[in-house]
């Protein structure tokens, strides 16, 4: 299980910690790095933390951040042991347009006929320019961490972007795209702006066997979880 924002608390007698649910579940195993963005950090006891919990033993981790100015989670990986196979999933969150109240009002007057200012405008096209420009960098470094792979790969995300973008055509290479595999619809991840929009992904190595694919519509977030069943092949 891959979450790119996950409570993280100060007092270390709760930090890194995996809810009694999911070890109730047989998630024991957990990899947690603190975000490095300090604007999100909250004034209470709570900050964000990116996170990769599994039921099967984790035996080796590590991260990057992609530079000091970025607002973007770092990317990290934990390299799984599962029966005779080890896999080495990724997880990560490509920056954000970083939009505020009002980006998101403006847009909504534009849909509504609402006529805009050109400050309005050129304020939105720069945040998309600018994100759109981060990422695309920020996709080459995750690209050339996944060919330093020694194991077939896992990296599952929020790239802030869309199928026909500059950053997924850089990440998916020649991996499979789970939704494309056995997803239906439009596969909408995000859960307001567009019906459409598919932002979060599962990419798999050409290695495994993707047998089910599913967009969970579910209230806890501004963004759907999506699941992936996969296999090596011969196992069951």
């Amino acid at each position: 299980m891959c979450f790119q924002e996950y409570l993280y608390f100060k007092d270390s007698k709760y930090r890194d910690s995996i809810p009694a649910a999911l070890m109730e579940k047989g998630y024991r195993y957990s990899y947690f790095k603190q975000v490095r963005y300090h604007a999100r950090i909250y004034q209470t006891t709570i900050l964000t933390a990116s996170v990769i919990i599994s039921k099967y033993p984790i035996t080796d981790t590590g991260h990057i951040f992609f530079s000091e100015e970025d607002l973007a989670d770092p990317l990290m990986y934990a390299d799984i042991k599962f029966n005779e196979h080890t896999i080495r999933v990724f997880t990560t969150h490509l920056q954000s347009v970083m939009f505020e109240g009002w980006h998101y009002n403006a847009m909504r007057n534009l849909n509504g006929g609402v006529k805009k200012t050109y400050g309005d405008s050129k304020a939105i096209a720069y945040r998309l320019r600018n994100a759109y420009i981060k990422r695309s960098s920020q996709a080459e470094a995750v690209r050339q961490k996944i060919k330093e792979s020694p194991y077939p790969v896992i990296i599952c995300g929020d790239f802030n972007d869309v199928p026909n973008s500059y950053t997924y055509f850089t990440l998916k290479g020649n991996l499979q795209d789970a939704f494309l595999k056995k997803g239906s619809g439009f596969g909408r991840t995000l859960n307001f702006i567009s019906p459409t929009l598919r932002i979060d992904y599962i990419l798999a190595d050409k290695k495994l066997e993707i047998d089910r694919f599913h967009v969970i519509k579910v209230p806890y977030s501004d963004h759907y979880p999506v699941v992936a069943d996969m296999r090596f092949p011969g196992d069951h």
